[in-house]
């Protein structure tokens, strides 16, 4: 028998105040997702990412807003950061300060240089399981907070995804800073 992937993730509590805030009810949010809100209470929570994936899936449909990930992501609150972000708020730079980072997320990351330009690249180690939003709402903490520990708004030159460009595509634009939104095919 395998066992299912766990993860802990702050959201949760997150993405169950919109469902509410969207008039779901606790019941069937548990229904749709498996999760019990009463749970999710506690910070340490393990999900499993078939849940977690439902939850996101769930959120969507109850908000209503396909592009929740990225406007969760600007809103994320840095008064209750967790500890890879307590981390890298007291790195030397922003380069130390994503590699602690990412040494305390489920999503793995690459930072390198290329020529005039600095790299990050955000990999979600189980593709299969994650959704759009989820990963959407990742990386829009990622450069929100860059910027913010940075105290600038860092120019992005490109965003690449592996999603097809959606209908809300300027909101990426908007969101990164950036006049490229790109999408690269998927890989196996």
């Amino acid at each position: 028998m395998s066992r299912e992937t766990q993860i802990i993730v702050g959201q949760i509590r997150l993405l169950i105040h919109y469902i509410r805030k969207a008039g779901g009810s606790d019941s069937d949010l548990a229904a749709a997702t498996g999760i019990d809100p009463a749970e999710a209470e506690d910070p340490d929570f393990p999900v499993s990412l078939e849940n977690y994936v439902r939850l996101w899936q769930y959120a969507v449909e109850v908000t209503g807003d396909p592009a929740l990930g990225l406007f969760l992501g600007t809103k994320h609150n840095r008064e209750m950061l967790g500890l890879g972000k307590r981390v890298a708020q007291y790195s030397k730079d922003l380069r130390e300060a994503l590699n602690h980072w990412k040494t305390y997320t489920w999503m793995t990351s690459e930072i390198r240089r290329e020529e005039e330009s600095v790299v990050i690249s955000h990999n979600v180690p189980f593709p299969v399981s994650c959704s759009v939003p989820a990963i959407e709402y990742e990386i829009a903490v990622a450069y929100c907070y860059a910027c913010h520990i940075s105290s600038c708004v860092i120019p992005l030159t490109e965003v690449h995804f592996r999603h097809p460009a959606p209908d809300y595509a300027g909101t990426y634009r908007d969101i990164f800073h950036s006049k490229a939104f790109l999408t690269r095919k998927k890989t196996l």
